[in-house]
């Protein structure tokens, strides 16, 4: 059997390998799936939303333009028609005089008022106020009434837009953000775990000495790394696939191909790009962290003289990198960073666009430059 075999056999361990799935199942059990995923879309806003944009991307494609607007113009005003024809079918809005979206509006911004006053005073309502919010609440449960004024909002946001319009809206966006960065802790932590615990046996077991007394032994640096590191990108794989599956049951698979800048979308990318090609971009850049890390913790681990040692050093690093700095460095990564419905109440545009690329070279780096030294260091090392 080649030394490589061998170093990828002493990886894959039936412990190791039980160890690895349970701890994966369990991290997405607690912290993956969440509210947003488990419930998606979440909320009456956002499934509207949601179910809108998927109408829209049969219909128009991947963006609205110009000729396109009219519709949504039409669309908009027969919204506001059946709206309006509910309300004079409703019991109790004939006989307050309600008839139109503007009549509404004036009526609960006073029902509003008078309730506030209500409350001021440290008094209850009385019948006349108490008819008037029942009223009110039965006009706010109308389907009609939130796919009117949702219709509106649309409107109004794409009119002010450009040529080409997205459509995706941040009210279940930002589920898929939070799912993200909750991906980005694990492809940092599953490298880790991997690559570690084989790289920190050696010493353990007195093996060095042995190693480092033959020609074949001195390669044994070479061997263990190329396999953690082909063990590290299947697991990296692996998880992405994993996490993939939730993702694409909440059927947003047919909206990949839709821009994702839009006026609500909360992305400001600077650049036409579509959902699925950020996606992409996204876990490209999670997973080439996730990979510096694992050769982080290849390099510290082997400086260990037993499993204790190695966790002192591998668990800072996992702290910062995948539990700290991940979910703030990739939320609404590639795009400007102070925009509504983030994921991560510190996007407030400390990192320029494009900077997260720059940090994870910049980490992937420092990870070469300690696994040569630690390379080179070994071999120069003398037998004890």
């Amino acid at each position: 059997m080649s030394l490589f075999a061998q170093e990828l056999n002493r990886i894959w361990r039936p412990g190791i390998f039980a160890a690895l799935l349970v701890s994966g199942f369990a991290f997405w059990l607690l912290v993956g799936q969440g509210p947003g995923i488990a419930v998606f879309p979440n909320g009456s806003q956002a499934t509207f939303h949601f179910e809108l944009a998927q109408e829209w991307a049969d219909r128009f494609g991947a963006s609205i333009d110009d000729a396109e607007m009219r519709e949504v113009r039409t669309e908009a005003r027969d919204a506001e028609a059946a709206f309006e024809s509910d309300l004079a079918t409703l019991g109790g809005a004939v006989e307050r005089d309600l008839r139109t979206r503007a009549d509404f509006d004036a009526f609960s911004s006073e029902v509003l008022d008078r309730e506030h006053e209500v409350q001021q005073a440290g008094s209850e309502p009385d019948d006349a106020l108490k008819g008037d919010i029942a009223l009110c609440e039965r006009i706010l449960a109308l389907p009609s009434h939130e796919r009117a004024y949702e219709m509106d909002l649309w409107l109004q946001a794409l009119e002010g837009e450009g040529y080409a319009r997205g459509y995706l809206s941040h009210m279940w966006l930002q589920d898929i953000e939070t799912y993200l960065n909750r991906l980005s802790m694990w492809l940092v932590a599953a490298p880790m775990f991997v690559m570690a615990p084989a790289a920190a046996s050696d010493r353990l077991h007195r093996m060095r000495a042995v190693q480092w007394s033959s020609r074949i032994g001195r390669k044994v640096f070479g061997a263990q790394l190329v396999a953690a590191v082909l063990s590290a990108l299947l697991v990296l794989a692996a998880s992405v696939l994993a996490w993939a599956v939730p993702l694409a049951g909440t059927g947003i698979g047919a909206l990949m191909d839709c821009v994702v800048t839009g006026p609500l979308s909360g992305y400001a990318c600077g650049w036409d790009v579509t959902l699925g090609a950020y996606v992409a971009a996204r876990v490209t850049l999670m997973a080439s962290l996730g990979l510096a890390a694992g050769i982080l913790a290849f390099v510290l681990a082997r400086m260990s003289a037993g499993y204790v040692g190695m966790l002192l050093r591998v668990v800072p690093v996992f702290a910062g990198l995948g539990w700290l700095l991940a979910p703030v460095l990739f939320d609404h990564a590639l795009c400007e960073r102070s925009v509504p419905g983030s994921a991560n109440p510190f996007s407030t545009g400390w990192l320029p666009v494009g900077g997260e690329v720059t940090v994870v070279v910049a980490i992937v780096l420092v990870a070469i430059v300690s696994c040569a030294s630690s390379c080179i260091r070994e071999l120069r090392c003398d037998v004890r």
